[in-house]
Parts: structure tokens; sequence; C-alpha cells
């Protein structure tokens, strides 16, 4: 038994606690972490906030004014989870190819790291430490992302159509085929009024009338 500040602890108590912990340890298959994938749908999908993100980590890791130089940014993946940086930052700073992919080593690794430390987190279902870094990276995601919703969100337009075209109701109680209505979304007629309705704003009631009555 051993004692220290009136708390005592035989071996057996010990053994009992150490096992209820091992019940609830959740081992990582490293494996299945494919933290690759969210970085290569960020450079399919969103150079905008991939280009940000290592601006961003230019700026303040290594001190340098990148928002008032023109920087030009761009990443594409050259091969499987293999990256290549088309910048002219190295024009800019007088540096050889070699000098602009030691500034830019941190910051890129510091995206990567970030999005392994969200898939080893959803991994054993529990949050954990961030780094100020890591912390920084989310937040501007989450915001990229708030803003893209906003610019995606098309009720507005979609109210004004209806109201302007006098386009009926359904009723309450009525009833729609699931598979109909997915069927609905994904037809060519349904992707061309999407791409058609943002750009309804600049047309008046009189000319939407006009056009969705042809």
């Amino acid at each position: 038994m051993r004692e220290k500040d009136g708390f005592a602890l035989d071996k057996t108590e010990a053994r009992e606690i150490h096992d209820l912990l091992l019940l609830s340890l959740r081992v990582i298959d490293g494996k299945s972490l494919n933290y690759g994938q969210e970085i290569h749908d960020d450079v399919q999908n969103k150079q905008d906030l991939i280009s940000g993100l290592l601006l961003s980590g230019l700026a303040r890791i290594h001190g340098l004014p990148v928002f008032v130089m023109n920087v030009d940014l761009s990443v594409s993946e050259v091969s499987e989870n293999i990256f290549q940086v088309d910048t002219n930052l190295g024009r800019l700073l007088s540096k050889d190819v070699i000098e602009v992919h030691e500034l830019l080593k941190k910051p890129f690794f510091e995206i990567t790291g970030t999005n392994l430390q969200l898939l080893r987190m959803k991994a054993v279902e529990a949050a954990s430490g961030l780094s100020e870094a890591q912390s920084g990276i989310i937040s501007k995601r989450v915001d990229y992302l708030s803003k893209l919703l906003a610019q995606t969100d098309r009720r507005s337009e979609f109210t004004r159509v209806c109201r302007v075209t006098n386009t009926p109701r359904l009723p309450e109680n009525h009833s729609i085929e699931i598979v109909q209505l997915i069927n609905l979304r994904e037809s060519t007629e349904a992707h061309a009024f999407r791409d058609w309705l943002q750009y309804s704003e600049k047309y008046s009631d009189k000319e939407i009338d006009e056009i969705t009555s042809n």
C-alpha cells in the first residue's frame, strides 16, 4: 500500500483503475487518417482559401509584407499527395527556388498538420488542444465557408421570382416522392435555373416575367 497526502491506493485498486482506463483508450490507425484528401480538395476547389492561408503563414512566421507585395501564388497537385506552389515570391524577394521552398515549407505543413489534428480528434471523438497557428487556420476556414454559404444562399432571389411569376404553392398536405425530388434537383433544367437565379438581381420584375413566360 502507498500513502501520499492521506490518500491510500493498494495494488488491486490500482489495477482496477488501470483496466478502466484501458477500456476508454482508443488506438488510432495512422493509415486511416487520409489527411491528404483535405488539402487535395482545397487545391481542387478552394484555391483562394489555400493561397490565403499560405500568405497569412508567410506574414506571421517570416514577417513578410505579402499583402502589399502583389504576390501571385497558386498550388497544384503534380502527383498523388505531391503538391507544387507556383509563385512570383522569388522574384519579388530576390530569392532562389530553394530559399522560397524553405519559406513556404512551414506554412504549408501547418495547414496539413491542422488537417491531421482534426482527423485525430474525429477518430477518438474527443476535442484536444490546438496550437495558436492551428486555431487561426480553422478560424479562417470557417470564415471562408461562412462567406461561401452566404454567397450561395439564393432564397431571396427565388422568393422574388416566385412572387413575380405567381408561382402556385403546394398544399400543406401534399406529398412528393423523394426520388422524384432528387431527380428534379439534379435535372438539366434545375441546374440551368440555379445558374440563372444567381444573376436574376439585375433583371426588373417585368423582365423576369417576360423571361419566364417564354
